[in-house]
């Protein structure tokens, strides 16, 4: 069995990892909100017919189930 001693240094260094990951993904999401808010700024009507047609077909996807 191992010591109690370990069990702390391995659950602190779990966790240590996992808090750098969540950082890393937030820091990553961010980055791609900015970028995409950029993108729309600098073409707004093909986002816009983007935006329109993922709309359309959710629509359709979520009706049809209804149905």
């Amino acid at each position: 069995m191992a010591d109690t001693p370990d069990l702390r240094n391995s659950a602190a260094e779990s966790l240590t990892e996992a808090v750098c990951d969540k950082s890393h993904v937030i820091d990553k999401v961010q980055e791609l909100t900015k970028d995409l808010t950029e993108l729309i700024r600098r073409h707004p009507l093909p986002a816009l017919a983007v935006g329109v047609g993922i709309g359309f077909l959710l629509g359709q996807i979520l009706h049809r189930r209804e149905a």
